[in-house]
């Protein structure tokens, strides 16, 4: 497996407990799509555990002109959360190729419902923020639930592109409304809150990607209405 070196120039909190990095690829050759993952190395990693210095990581960003990378982790206990958390800018990591099938239609004109749960919302951001930026017309819907608006990674960000295109729809969806605002569902994802947001279920293309539970759950739920199977692509996180 070929492995590229990038280098850190960017960490910042983007909900709690989750840090975005931001990294640069020093290789102009390398290529990926927005939707796929890859495998990060941390080459001299200070804390060590079982399960070893590398994670595959699904990345948070369109593909740009710098060779820019982006990944969200959960800030843990694990040896490789706490070696991420420790990078400095200008250290560098090693990234495989990229690896993974999520993709969006090819026909733009086909409508696209991207349902994440918790960090599901990475590869998500990766589809819209494409879109956005190439002014495709294709109409999206995202509904993205979490614990809380706290723990919600990028939903300012997804407010702020709502508003400047019209075809892009975004609907929190939180367990715990406290400190929410605007429009949002509460609860969990359900039958209801689909039928709600979303006209004849049997007409668009959806993803799902997040926690086995969701993912199964949401699932069964646009099987049972008509949409048919091949018309869903899931992803489950761990």
């Amino acid at each position: 497996m070929d492995q590229f070196t990038a280098r850190l120039i960017e960490k910042r909190e983007v909900a709690k407990n989750r840090m975005a990095f931001l990294f640069v690829i020093k290789n102009s050759a390398y290529k990926y799509q927005a939707g796929q993952y890859a495998h990060f190395t941390i080459p001299f990693p200070v804390e060590d555990d079982k399960k070893g210095n590398t994670r595959p990581m699904s990345i948070a960003n369109a593909p740009s002109a710098n060779g820019s990378i982006m990944i969200v982790a959960r800030i843990g206990e694990s040896a490789f959360s706490q070696n991420l958390m420790a990078l400095k800018v200008d250290e560098e990591i090693l990234v495989s190729e990229p690896k993974g099938e999520l993709k969006l239609p090819g026909d733009k004109n086909i409508p696209v419902v991207l349902i994440a749960g918790g960090t599901g919302i990475t590869p998500v951001r990766g589809f819209v923020e494409e879109e956005i930026s190439g002014n495709s017309g294709r109409k999206m819907l995202v509904i993205y639930g979490n614990r809380n608006l706290e723990e919600a990674a990028f939903a300012e960000e997804f407010l702020q592109w709502e508003k400047m295109n019209s075809n892009l729809k975004f609907v929190p969806v939180f367990e715990n409304t406290a400190n929410a605002e605007g429009n949002y569902e509460a609860g969990l994802i359900t039958n209801e809150i689909l039928k709600k947001h979303i006209l004849n279920l049997d007409e668009h293309f959806y993803f799902i990607i997040g926690p086995t539970g969701m993912v199964e759950t949401v699932s069964a739920i646009l099987t049972s209405s008509g949409v048919k199977e091949e018309n869903i692509l899931v992803e489950r996180f761990s």
